[in-house]
């Protein structure tokens, strides 16, 4: 904006404040009132009881982060195939009940449909804090949890997972796989947008928390990077495609990774998997249990995890800590490859 141009609004937002203080108006408005009286934002089809979609769009497109913002336009979908003339008055507890057994008869489970619910919630304390409702059905309505499975392989099945004969084209996605392992179970967004190693050491911030990780690089990580590198990227499968895309078919592909014949005239490939129900995400898990098994003590497993709620930052609290964790990891690869079968 052109320093003129400012100006003029500075001008004209002292000029609405001047007259709502001569009125005494401004003794009475909320500081939401102020600024939509300023910026001549016409709140009136966001009223009480109205317009859901509309405040749960503007709230969806306040959010920095992309991530956050398809996430509730995701809600906003999710409720719009469910009632597309859905509004704040409409959505009492029984009205959540029945959203409820709609998205689970559509395949949605428990802790999707409580994330979807949340959003929903999330919506509402906005648009009471922006004076928008004062309606609120989750006083009444209480959103169901379900404890998380862990999901993880055993030290045998790890080395199994290392040892079985797989089809070429699933090669890379094993490695991958055992990659995340070996860095300490990084999540594949991280993984696939790494830019480079440096003092042996891979640097990055968390795509989910922002938090800051640093993982020394073990030869047994070193050579997969080596077999996949990239030109840009520190992997050449974050410059092949995007990197949902390739999570997709890595999931699809390690759940069939074991027996297959091929049957029938057409040759039909029949899979016998090993691991039905693996993921990549299973390898931040798998870590996590086998540096259990391997007596690594339950603090430098969080702290390796991210998990640390630690508010000491000195340099050498930083250092002791990856120095533990170096060594956790190290002790973990250890006991993997002394048990894997080759």
């Amino acid at each position: 904006m052109k320093r003129g141009t400012l100006r003029v609004k500075l001008a004209e937002a002292e000029k609405v404040l001047l007259a709502l203080e001569r009125s005494g108006e401004i003794m009475r408005m909320s500081a939401a009132d102020i600024r939509d009286r300023i910026t001549g934002r016409n709140p009136s089809r966001l009223q009480n009881g109205t317009d859901f979609f509309g405040c749960a769009q503007f709230f969806a497109d306040s959010k920095v982060k992309k991530a956050t913002a398809d996430c509730y336009r995701e809600t906003i979908s999710k409720v719009m195939a469910f009632d597309p003339h859905a509004s704040f008055s409409d959505m009492t507890p029984s009205w959540l009940q029945s959203f409820d057994k709609w998205m689970s008869a559509q395949g949605n489970m428990v802790n999707t449909r409580g994330r979807y619910m949340r959003d929903i919630r999330a919506i509402f304390n906005y648009a009471i804090d922006e004076g928008i409702t004062d309606l609120y059905p989750f006083r009444k309505f209480k959103i169901a949890k379900q404890e998380t499975i862990k999901r993880s392989l055993t030290v045998s099945e790890l080395s199994k997972l290392m040892a079985v004969e797989v089809e070429p084209h699933q090669e890379r996605y094993r490695d991958m796989f055992l990659l995340s392992f070996y860095l300490v179970g990084i999540n594949p967004v991280d993984m696939y947008a790494l830019q480079g190693i440096r003092g042996g050491r891979i640097e990055y911030y968390r795509a989910k928390t922002g938090k800051l990780y640093s993982i020394r690089v073990e030869p047994e990580a070193q050579a997969i990077i080596d077999k996949y590198k990239g030109s840009k990227l520190l992997l050449n499968i974050g410059e092949q495609m995007q990197y949902k895309n390739f999570v997709r078919a890595q999931n699809k592909e390690l759940k069939r990774i074991g027996g297959m014949e091929r049957r029938g005239r057409g040759g039909k490939k029949v899979f016998a998997p090993m691991f039905p129900d693996l993921s990549i995400y299973w390898a931040r898990h798998t870590w996590a249990t086998i540096a259990a098994e391997c007596d690594v003590p339950d603090d430098v497993i969080s702290q390796a995890l991210g998990h640390s709620t630690t508010n000491a930052t000195t340099a050498i609290y930083i250092k002791r800590s990856l120095a533990k964790i170096d060594e956790a990891n190290r002790k973990v690869i250890d006991y993997v490859t002394s048990t894997a079968i080759f």
